[in-house]
């Protein structure tokens, strides 16, 4: 008789567990889910914001280029759907600046080499891409305190810190993206 009151408690519990699980995984799915809207309609609101403010790079931005970087006066600016980007030379390297409609540093971008990237990835692109030629290595070097989207090569990413590659075969150019780790995943594919 214990026997079975204990594998019936056994039994139930392993039922509302089961039951507790699934709860929070369908729960996590719907913040997901609301989060990649709210996502979404942050970016829409940011591009609507950029058209606002007009096709001037921002005073603000500028101004802020010059507290982050000193006085550079060889600064070419642009303007993007959702930043301004200031490319100047520092230390002798070309390197790219992106500033959000806050007007924060989102993070920079320069060129680097293959021998650059940490050797577990260069050992995956030389093994699952030995027919292509790697082209440019962009580095984006992201700000930690800042949250927000890039765009680089057409497509949205966060602003964390990655090594881009180029690779070309005939008339095919693909973009790796390349995390600190050396993990390597496809990023995007170029015309």
């Amino acid at each position: 008789m214990l026997c079975m009151f204990a594998s019936f408690f056994i039994i139930a519990s392993a039922m509302a567990q089961s039951k507790e699980k699934a709860y929070y995984r369908k729960e996590i799915a719907r913040l997901d889910k609301q989060e990649a809207m709210l996502n979404k309609q942050k970016l829409e609101n940011k591009k609507a914001l950029r058209k606002l403010l007009g096709s001037e790079v921002s005073q603000r931005s500028k101004d802020q280029f010059a507290a982050d970087f000193g006085q550079t006066t060889d600064v070419q600016w642009e303007i993007a759907p959702r930043m301004d980007e200031g490319t100047f030379t520092k230390d002798g390297v070309v390197t790219t600046a992106y500033y959000n409609t806050d007007n924060k540093l989102i993070g920079t971008t320069c060129v680097k080499s293959f021998m650059d990237l940490p050797m577990k990835a260069q050992n995956e692109i030389n093994d699952n891409y030995k027919s292509y030629t790697v082209g440019d290595v962009i580095m984006f070097d992201g700000m930690d305190n800042v949250s927000s989207y890039v765009t680089l090569y057409n497509q949205d990413f966060t602003n964390s810190d990655n090594y881009f590659v180029e690779l070309r075969k005939d008339n095919k150019k693909l973009v790796m993206e390349v995390n600190m780790a050396g993990d390597v995943a496809f990023f995007t594919r170029l015309r």
